[in-house]
């Protein structure tokens, strides 16, 4: 599996979010059947060093059919050196509220001539089961289809989510639903609000019109209120959707 995999497989990619430090339960997760973890440093404290290890215990236990993704913890772009130098798969972004947040993030997160991140990815090859890849095929290859995913999760990203979606080099959305709620001035952590429901189908259609993947943490009952589309069209357009009981699982 590739990190283009994750926004070009036709069917829902299963994942896991993981929120401990711990070698041994990334490498348990990633024999779980998981199509991708999590690592997130957004909400747990995570070291840059702990996170890159994590990552390379996703790839190694998995032999590559699981992929990394690292959340960091804001938008400074030594967290994103630092979650990509260890070869994660996906990057992931928390509260991008305007494109041209997204355009900066992009600019950190890619190597010329779409961004202008920094070379120095000496970790990244032992992210890949390959051992003749090298930090030049990294950046050369690899590096392309690794994904950028902002996450929205307020009002005002909200209000600019199709800018933020057409970015050039973000190739996902995250929706952070508690956060939108408290942005919204709704409680709990998921509902049938109508406004609510009105700002997740208005995500869904402007990741649709583009054909970037949208992820989701919520109840696959509210997913199929929320789409209104069977699940053999979302796949088509490679949306990808999911469902979370828990809040520690989703599908992407």
């Amino acid at each position: 599996m590739s990190p283009n995999s994750l926004r070009s497989d036709a069917r829902p990619l299963v994942g896991c979010t993981l929120g401990f430090g711990a070698i041994f339960s990334a490498q348990l997760i990633a024999r779980a059947g998981y199509d991708w973890v999590l690592v997130d440093m957004e909400h747990n404290p995570l070291s840059a060093s702990q996170a890159t290890s994590m990552t390379h215990a996703v790839i190694a236990a998995s032999a590559g059919r699981c992929q990394p993704l690292v959340r960091v913890p804001s938008h400074a772009v030594e967290w994103t050196k630092w979650a990509l130098d260890s070869g994660a798969y996906g990057l992931v972004v928390p509260m991008v509220n305007s494109a041209e947040e997204a355009t900066r993030i992009v600019q950190n997160a890619a190597y010329p001539p779409l961004g202008q991140r920094s070379f120095g990815p000496a970790r990244a090859p032992f992210a890949n089961v390959d051992p003749a890849t090298t930090v030049l095929r990294y950046r050369d290859e690899i590096s392309k289809d690794v994904q950028i995913i902002a996450m929205i999760e307020s009002i005002q990203g909200l209000q600019n989510a199709e800018e933020i979606i057409a970015v050039e080099g973000i190739t996902a959305v995250f929706v952070g639903p508690v956060d939108l709620r408290m942005s919204m001035g709704l409680k709990g952590g998921d509902g049938t609000e109508d406004d609510y429901l009105e700002a997740l189908k208005k995500l869904i259609r402007a990741g649709v019109e583009p054909v970037k993947v949208l992820t989701f943490y919520c109840a696959q009952e509210k997913l199929r209120y929320c789409f209104n589309l069977p699940k053999e069209v979302l796949r088509k357009l490679s949306v990808f959707w999911g469902i979370s009981q828990d809040r520690t699982c989703s599908f992407m």
